[in-house]
């Protein structure tokens, strides 16, 4: 039996991506092919759906957060399975590793952890109720953590201590769906369920662009091309969307395809294509330098 993909990432080289299901298994393809390099399923006999994935910057480790409140890391060049790093109340829904692949950062409802990936030590936690935390986006360089609320207002925190550096910046006032970093730094990203993207100052917290969207249409992952120029976005109604990301002018779109809510979109290579991910359990690229049928992978 064929279990549909569930969660899926993009490696930091575009080369490959990892994807999870809904039995629990993880397995890294090739995005050239789509071919399968590695699948832990044997290994890990895990069973609990697999909520959100992440690879790490060097392509060694797999991380993934289940339904049950579990984050585990898979070396796919030893087969080794840490875990589970314990903590989390309720689904995992976001995985992030650090630049130096030393640390995972997950995410669940109110709560983020950062674990050491080799003991599984909880080194910070930011614990923040109200407004609760709903989703976070790392910096390139993994020394800043932006969240996003309940209450549609963004923070910024300090990835080592803990400590707020900026915020609260207030411009939505619905709760955030999506929040990502600029490659550079300079710039955050905010989807909110408003149906309003907003593009944020890190320096100062100014809001540079936006509110911009699409009125009737929900967003629910947001990120930056690969240098910083452009926006993808994807929404509840299974479309995708490119935006300029100086304006807030639409690029592209709508770009159509799922059947279901994007759960994941992302650039690949010379920003040329996107890669996106939907509950309908299908992943398509698209060719984004025309309006065209995307491939299945």
């Amino acid at each position: 039996m064929t279990y549909p993909i569930t969660s899926a990432a993009v490696s930091s080289d575009a080369k490959h991506i990892a994807t999870g299901t809904k039995s629990g298994s993880v397995c890294v393809r090739d995005l050239s092919n789509g071919n399968v390099v590695v699948v832990n399923g044997p290994l890990c006999n895990n069973t609990s759906r697999v909520v959100s994935v992440g690879i790490s910057p060097n392509g060694q480790l797999v991380g993934w957060g289940d339904c049950d409140s579990r984050v585990l890391v898979w070396n796919i060049h030893n087969q080794v399975i840490a875990g589970p790093f314990l903590g989390h109340n309720s689904e995992v829904n976001c995985i992030v590793f650090t630049p130096d692949n030393t640390r995972i950062i997950s995410s669940s409802d109110s709560l983020i952890y950062i674990h050491d990936v080799r003991s599984g030590k909880a080194i910070l936690t930011l614990d923040q109720k109200r407004p609760s935390l709903r989703q976070f986006g790392l910096s390139q360089d993994g020394t800043r953590i932006a969240t996003g609320s309940t209450d549609g207002s963004i923070n910024v925190w300090d990835s080592e201590k803990g400590y707020k550096v900026l915020g609260p910046l207030r411009g939505q006032s619905k709760p955030t769906i999506s929040i990502a970093y600029s490659p550079d730094g300079t710039r955050i990203i905010s989807a909110s369920e408003a149906n309003t993207i907003c593009v944020w100052d890190t320096q100062n917290g100014n809001l540079l662009v936006g509110p911009f969207g699409e009125r009737d249409r929900s967003p629910t992952i947001i990120v930056f091309s690969t240098d910083g120029t452009r926006i993808v976005s994807g929404f509840l109604d299974g479309t995708v969307f490119i935006w300029e990301a100086q304006t807030g002018d639409v690029v592209v779109g709508p770009i159509e395809g799922h059947r279901k809510p994007v759960t994941m979109v992302s650039f690949l290579s010379d920003n040329s294509q996107v890669i996106s991910h939907s509950h309908d359990g299908a992943l398509r690229i698209h060719d984004v330098r025309k309006v065209s049928i995307p491939r299945p992978f």
